[in-house]
């Protein structure tokens, strides 16, 4: 049986290359940034913290089905997270008279306070992150790349 090199593969080094590669990468420390962070400070986990998010720049209660797609995340996996947020009090479901059987999500004063206390750390961190490039440069081009991916999704989906 041959030796198995150890110099990195050439197909390898082309990946690393790779933009969606990098972005993954990045993605993964923002995120375990983010946890070390928030979970250590506030005892908010990233996905709950998404859910914060969304609801405090929700210009009304939301479902669990639309908060779940606003966050791309799955339904059931918002459940459990809001289970522990509607513990601490932190979001509280209300009833909708158009569907008593499925009540809408809001944050409670509590949770706009914890989210408020969150954003200026939150903001201090993107300063960080993207420091000597421009906020109008920047949007561009993550811009342009969540649009590309969108429609890449799109066309891998049609077929």
């Amino acid at each position: 049986m041959a030796a198995r090199s150890t110099e990195p593969d050439k197909g390898a080094r082309a990946l690393d290359a790779l933009v969606q590669v990098k972005l993954v990468r990045l993605a993964e420390l923002i995120s375990r940034r983010a946890s070390q962070t928030f979970e250590a400070r506030f005892g908010v986990k990233n996905t709950e913290l998404r859910i914060l998010v969304i609801l405090a720049r929700a210009d009304r209660p939301l479902a669990v089905s639309e908060l779940a797609r606003r966050a791309r995340i799955d339904k059931a996996w918002i459940s459990r997270s809001l289970a522990g947020l509607c513990a601490r009090n932190l979001v509280e479901r209300v009833a909708e008279p158009s569907h008593p059987r499925a009540p809408s999500l809001r944050l409670t004063d509590e949770g706009i306070a914890l989210s408020r206390a969150i954003a200026p750390i939150a903001e201090q961190h993107q300063v960080e992150l993207i420091a000597g490039l421009s906020h109008a440069d920047v949007d561009r081009l993550v811009d342009a790349l969540l649009v590309n991916a969108e429609a890449g999704l799109a066309r891998d989906q049609d077929g």
